[in-house]
């Protein structure tokens, strides 16, 4: 992977991170014990594959 592609990528994991930290805060906030939504799994999903893919040799 090209240096451009690896900040890239790591730039996106810090925004999912964000956004799913944010939705967790939101729902703990509103609801100390709760689900958590399949869309927000999904998306944490993604984010481990981006990791996966960043570790990736």
């Amino acid at each position: 992977m090209e240096e451009k592609e690896i900040l890239e990528l790591q730039c996106s994991i810090i925004e999912w991170q964000k956004n799913i930290i944010g939705e967790l805060m939101r729902l703990y906030s509103t609801e100390p014990e709760f689900h958590i939504p399949e869309e927000l799994q999904q998306q944490i999903q993604e984010v481990k594959e981006m990791y996966r893919k960043l570790n990736t040799p």
